[in-house]
């Protein structure tokens, strides 16, 4: 464990994912898109700009890079199956969006 105590490395999960064509995950990305697009007309109001249109949507951190065989050798390296249990599963989407601010509204236009 020479690795783990030199970076002071901790194992952080189990995590599970839910699949990308669930449809569980996709109503929670439509809502996560949908949310952006209020919030970020907020700031444009806040600051008497209209809000534009998107120029970039983005899932920050998307991948999960050797999370899952992470939880495998952790496992593993017990000697014994990770015990599982009912119970309900939270489902979030995050995005990044990015949009364009137009000129000051104007009445009448």
């Amino acid at each position: 464990m020479r690795c783990s105590d030199e970076l002071d490395a901790r194992i952080a999960g189990p995590n599970w994912r839910v699949s990308a064509s669930n449809p569980v995950w996709l109503e929670a990305a439509s809502q996560a898109a949908a949310n952006a697009r209020e919030k970020a007309a907020a700031y444009a109001a806040g600051v008497e700009l209209r809000l534009g249109p998107i120029r970039a949507l983005a899932e920050p951190d998307g991948g999960w890079p050797g999370g899952r065989k992470m939880i495998r050798a952790a496992s593993a390296a017990a000697g014994h199956d990770m015990p599982v249990e009912t119970g309900e599963q939270e489902v979030t989407a995050t995005i990044q969006a990015t949009f364009a601010l137009l000129g000051p509204c104007q009445v009448g236009s």
